[in-house]
């Protein structure tokens, strides 16, 4: 994991960032209209990393016609912790994990275009929940924004499509819109047209999305908060998906908002400020005085900055705090969602912060940690207000041992032996259907300490059904349930020391899951002795419980995952830079991976190892396929194998993934400034795959990238350079082309020259000494092994596709459409204008023309398509007009202009390409753009331009003949 500063303790002022260079992935916003308009953000170095990949399911969903919870975080101003896109380590970070109480999430900061970090979208998706970033303009700045902004139609158009693109891109909901700033009336119109397009271009873009206008600015341009929904600010509600009503309101006026919005009550959001600043209610530890009188008028609520709790240190603790001031929220306003809904459920109880990090009951990481994308399913735990008055304390705990992630469920008390405690986990709505449905849990207990599973379920015509498993017969509770199953119990050496595997399968064909509790019992002593004697001898109360829930997996198969092998993997290292001081080595690159089809991954998560080999360790990469880095010392070494994972075995005979360095949610990892001991000789990069049910693919199958050490360590900068091995050189490179996202990284201060053996010599160099390296030799055929292993051996798979993206496959076909939609208008054209009764045969012949020659641009994409190993994939066209008469311009003009459109149009969707391919760094996709469309495309501008003009000053009389006489005989007299 990366190793931030903490952002409590002063430092030193870093450098200006520049997101733009490699370093630590983080979330950011953006502060100007010119980098919006821009789109500088997507060609950042963090723009990937701040992808969400979490979809809400089922995809994008409607909001339920019900009052609903709106939460707005605003904690300490955005962007602290949750900044660190790849976690940070700050076990006392802020987190929501009442997930189950909220409809709508909004990330709030004060800068212009806040962007939601991904953690939080990826964790409110998968609890359900649609996450909104915040677009707001505030005091003279704002003003002057709003100015811009709002100069034209056009405009307000333009920034809405970019905040649109921007919230598409990153996989977020919508938008909260704040125009905290008064408003030249004269611009009114246009910031309606900017609201109705933005909501409009989600809509169409995103289904589903929502774009939230808050009580700010009123229709006449005044900065004039009205606290309810009114004629000042219901022409915005109108134009958007609701409206945020400042908190500022009196008791009566929740009601005459739902008077106001009709049948759209629900969409009607009645702001609450917890830290109390003139809310209604006084917000804190009485928030819930205004959630009250909201529920009862029957709309919708906004609760605004619960980080409160954090920033103002609620005692006794914050997760205490936090769990009491959510109860009020429940108790007033219920619970919003359930699950499980869908199959595969799994939860590890984990709030995305902790103390260390267990996979498979193996802890792997013993420090703190922060990373909120790492929240499992949050179970509903009931807040009790005197723990003392219960049996059994349950809580989520960071400091015993986890199963999996870095928390669980501990029950700690007392229970006598013939009592059980029943703890409520979650509330589902999972539909039993087909085959049998699969429950899997882990338990770690002291005693007799035992944890169960109370099933609830519900069926239309058989009505309520109960279940229990448990590992033990439990002949005293039997009668409290419908069924008891003893659960099938793994092996102890399958699983980690100290675990306890229970797996069990129901089938209940047309029942409803409709809850899942933990039940707390006893195991009976067998009758060996008198129990009074056991107890006394271990010293034990009798009475004393102490179990820990580690994890709870739902499936519907039992089948393990297939996860495909490490050869049907492209695994890269880019940005690779080395650093540190004499016998403190450090590197940082970034690892990217995707599999050789082309097809996205079906994975959530990646665990990240790195094994740290001396020489006696490396594995040759030419004895194994598949691997995509290329380790010419290795073959030096002569060394045995030493386990399957390149790790020498331990003493116990187990094998090692390595160090665990972190987590990712897609595709790709930063390594930050990892320390390299002096005796490494080869660093090993293992992503492993995890699937939705909790599984993960055996590291020793797992994809990985090798990186070379020993040569690296040698180089002086990041660059590097290859020269002509049959040439003897005096250390000068003759080219230095291969791209950085090479594996096989040779130094940057060497060069390549014969040994007169026909083998190549890597030779560091250093002023005049340019003596080789003894016994350093780089075998040109590894490279073409390399290279043979990512040649596809599916029979549907390109072999002549490299390094061309998703992205720009996409892109091209995009265009292909845009062309032959153009063609299609043209036809149309062509059509109307070689009717009897318009009869100008002269713009017939034009537009045909024009037809053939955008459908011809059609035809060369999808042959470049083809070239370059992409799939050609024809969308559907649009139906013309076929009408195109104008009662003031006539129908020549009308055409003409309509024609310019479309001529820019093209222009700008070739340019957008154009932008593709440079964020991917396709040079030849580029190069092919700007040989074969620009230059064409703006004569084509240009052209057309001139025969508007023309047609503008000849009218649509006589002229127009004329006009039509000189394309119908255009090019005539330079071929006679």
């Amino acid at each position: 994991m990366p190793n931030p500063s903490d952002d409590r303790n002063p430092v030193p002022s870093p450098p200006p960032f520049d997101p733009s260079k490699p370093s630590i992935p983080l979330s950011y916003p953006i502060n100007t209209l010119e980098e919006l308009h821009s789109g500088s953000y997507f060609s950042s170095f963090h723009y990937p990393f701040n992808k969400s990949t979490v979809p809400l399911r089922p995809p994008n969903p409607a909001l339920p016609p019900r009052p609903r919870l709106l939460v707005c975080h605003d904690m300490q101003g955005g962007y602290v912790d949750d900044k660190w896109v790849q976690g940070g380590h700050n076990s006392g970070a802020y987190a929501i994990w009442h997930w189950y109480l909220i409809d709508v999430f909004v990330y709030f900061s004060h800068k212009l275009v806040t962007l939601p970090p991904p953690c939080w979208t990826n964790t409110a998706h998968k609890h359900g929940v649609k996450v909104l970033g915040t677009f707001i303009t505030e005091w003279d700045e704002g003003k002057a924004i709003c100015k811009e902004l709002l100069s034209t139609k056009e405009s307000a158009h333009k920034y809405a499509e970019r905040l649109a693109e921007l919230a598409v891109a990153l996989g977020f909901d919508g938008w909260l819109i704040n125009m905290e700033v008064q408003v030249d009336v004269g611009q009114i119109s246009n910031l309606k047209e900017f609201v109705s397009h933005l909501t409009q271009t989600m809509h169409s873009s995103l289904p589903g999305s929502l774009v939230i206008w808050y009580d700010s600015v009123t229709i006449d341009g005044d900065l004039d908060w009205q606290n309810r929904l009114n004629e000042k600010n219901k022409p915005f509600f109108d134009i958007s998906d609701g409206i945020f009503i400042n908190y500022t309101w009196k008791e009566d006026y929740p009601k005459l908002s739902a008077t106001v919005a009709g049948d759209r009550k629900f969409d009607v959001y009645m702001g609450i400020d917890v830290f109390g600043r003139g809310t209604y209610g006084g917000g804190q530890w009485t928030t819930n005085v205004a959630l009250d009188v909201i529920k009862k008028d029957d709309v919708s609520a906004a609760v605004f900055a619960p980080g409160w709790i954090y920033e103002t240190k609620q005692p006794p603790d914050f997760q205490t705090a936090q769990n009491r001031w959510w109860d009020l929220v429940e108790k007033s306003w219920g619970i919003l969602q359930k699950y499980p809904k869908v199959l595969p459920f799994y939860s590890t109880f984990d709030q995305g912060r902790g103390n260390h990090i267990s996979i498979d009951g193996t802890q792997v990481l013993s420090t703190q940690w922060n990373n909120i994308s790492l929240q499992t399913f949050q179970p509903f735990l009931e807040y009790v207000d005197n723990p003392a008055s219960n049996t059994i304390d349950v809580c989520v705990d960071f400091n015993e041992a986890s199963f999996s992630g870095g928390g669980n469920l501990t029950f700690k008390g007392t229970l006598e032996a013939n009592a059980y405690v029943s703890t409520r986990l979650f509330l589902g709505e999972l539909v039993m259907v087909g085959l049998p449905v699969h429950f899997t849990y882990s338990v770690k207990s002291e005693g007799n300490s035992q944890v169960g599973l109370f099933l609830e379920f519900s069926s239309e015509m058989e009505g309520k059904k109960t279940l229990l498993l448990a590992s033990h017969g439990l002949n005293q509770f039997s009668s409290k349930f419908d069924e008891v199953i003893v659960p099938h119990q793994l092996r102890k050496s399958d699983i980690a020391p100290g675990w306890v595997i229970q797996e069990s399968s129901i089938s209940l064909n047309g029942y409803t899951l409709t809850e899942i509790s933990a039940v707390c019992y006893s195991q009976q002593p067998e009758n060996t002795e008198p129990e009074s004697e056991a107890r006394s001898r271990n010293n034990q109360d009798p009475a004393a419980y102490h179990a820990v829930l580690g994890h709870i997996s739902i499936s519907a198969s039992v089948q393990n995952t297939e996860f495909p092998l490490s050869t049907s993997w492209i695994v890269e290292g880019q940005d690779v830079e080395w650093g540190g001081s004499e016998g403190s080595k450090t590197v940082r690159l970034k690892i990217s991976w995707k599999l050789k089809d082309g097809k996205n991954t079906l994975f959530p998560r990646y665990n990240i190892y790195v094994e740290k080999l001396t020489k006696q360790a490396v594995v040759s990469l030419g004895r194994k396929l598949g691997n995509v880095a290329l380790a010419p010392f290795d073959a030096l070494n002569g060394e045995s194998i030493k386990s399957k994972t390149g790790q020498p075995e331990n003493q116990s005979g187990t094998e090692s993934a390595g160090e665990y360095i972190g987590e990712a949610q897609i595709g790709a990892f930063f390594v930050s400034d990892l320390t390299i001991p002096p005796a490494t000789s080869s660093l090993k990069f293992i992503i492993q795959p995890c699937d939705y049910s909790g599984a993960s693919q055996d590291v020793d199958d797992a994809p990985f990238l090798q990186l070379n050490v020993e040569a690296m360590l040698l180089k002086a900068a990041p660059a590097f350079s290859l020269l002509n091995p049959q040439v003897e050189h005096q250390g000068l490179p003759l080219f230095s082309s291969v791209p950085s996202s090479q594996s096989f990284l040779s130094p940057s201060n060497s060069f390549l020259r014969t040994n007169g053996t026909g083998s190549v010599i890597v030779c560091a160099t250093k002023g005049a000494n340019n003596k080789p390296l003894t016994g350093v030799v780089f075998e040109p055929f590894e490279e073409v092994k390399k290279e043979l292993d990512l040649v596809p051996t599916l029979p549907q798979a390109s072999l002549a596709r490299q390094k061309y993206t998703d992205d720009c496959e996409a892109a091209i076909n995009e265009q292909i459409n845009v062309e032959y939609n153009v063609s299609y208008v043209y036809h149309a054209m062509f059509a109307y204008f070689d009717r009897d009764n318009v009869a100008l045969k002269g713009l017939a012949k034009f537009f045909k023309e024009s037809s053939l020659e955008e459908r011809e641009h059609a035809e060369k994409l999808m042959e470049y398509q083809n070239t370059r190993g992409g799939k050609v994939k024809l969308q559907s066209i649009l139906m013309p007009l076929t009408e195109f008469d104008h009662a003031e311009k006539g129908d020549a003009l009308y055409a003409m202009e309509l024609a310019l459109s479309l001529e820019k149009l093209t222009n700008e969707k070739l340019l957008n390409l154009h932008r593709v391919a440079e964020q991917s760094n396709d040079v030849q996709l580029t190069d092919f753009i700007e040989g074969e469309f620009l230059s064409e495309q703006v004569e084509a501008i240009k052209k057309i331009s001139e025969y508007v003009a023309q047609l503008r000053r000849v009218g649509k009389g006589h002229g127009v003949w004329h006009f039509d006489q000189m394309l119908l005989h255009e090019g005539e007299a330079a071929v006679a």
